[in-house]
């Protein structure tokens, strides 16, 4: 005897399917997302940072080419800032070390993070992020192509004894001409110098008024010019603190 199908219960096992996607679709749609500042304040290490960068940043070889053909050594490619950044989740080393660099002090002001630059010997330069931990110092690397190179590496006496330690791990990797904390000499003879026009003005650890205040800066104060984001500038006060200032108080 031929077995005969049940239009009807197959119609109200689609209309049951119909209902549970529908379901889950909208519970995914209503779901909101959280905005940078939102996300690093319920971070607590740099674990969380890392976290992040391991899962969701990816490198934009596009961006690469772009900054070959574009620019150069006295015109440099601007660097994202760390809201662009965690929005597009992607980007190349020093969009990858500036995230981690303002991330992590964010966090934990004790991290003390920092740029680290790299020279290779007939090779593109590299950025890193440095920072510190009870006492000693890690190197956070999420800006190269090669996931089996990201990561966090440490801890390490120096800037050299992480050097001897990639050199030893990278042997197919050229060879490293020099390592140093902070932008490269060239970046900075680059950069504009904008001078404070207001009495006193606070200089922020983001792009907006509601930042803690990283340090003050009276009238006359030259800051070094690092990059813009809307009204706010990116810029380095003449003692080396670092953050954002409106750009209505100052000129150009």
């Amino acid at each position: 005897m031929k077995s005969q199908s049940n239009p009807k219960g197959t119609g109200k096992l689609k209309h049951k399917f119909l209902l549970i996607l529908l379901f889950i679709l909208f519970a995914c749609a209503t779901v909101p997302v959280k905005t940078y500042e939102e996300t690093v304040s319920e971070w607590k290490s740099y674990k969380d940072v890392a976290k992040w960068m391991s899962w969701n940043f990816s490198y934009d070889m596009k961006r690469l080419k772009e900054g070959i053909e574009k620019y150069s050594y006295d015109n440099p490619m601007p660097v994202r800032t760390s809201k662009e950044t965690f929005e597009l989740k992607s980007g190349i080393c020093q969009d990858a070390a500036v995230f981690a660099k303002e991330t992590l002090n964010r966090i934990d002001a004790s991290y003390q993070a920092e740029i680290v630059f790299i020279d290779f010997k007939d090779s593109p330069h590299h950025y890193v992020c440095s920072f510190r931990k009870d006492g000693k110092l890690y190197i956070m690397d999420y800006g190269t192509p090669t996931k089996a190179d990201a990561g966090v590496d440490g801890p390490y006496d120096s800037l050299e004894q992480y050097k001897k330690f990639y050199e030893t791990w990278h042997p197919w990797k050229p060879i490293i001409k020099s390592i140093s904390f902070g932008w490269p000499d060239w970046k900075k003879d680059a950069e504009k110098i904008v001078t404070v026009i207001w009495t006193s003005v606070n200089i922020r650890s983001g792009a907006g008024n509601s930042y803690p205040v990283v340090t003050t800066v009276k009238q006359g104060a030259k800051l070094t010019l690092l990059g813009e984001h809307g009204d706010w500038l990116n810029v380095r006060s003449e003692n080396g603190q670092e953050g954002w200032i409106n750009g209505s108080f100052v000129k150009k």
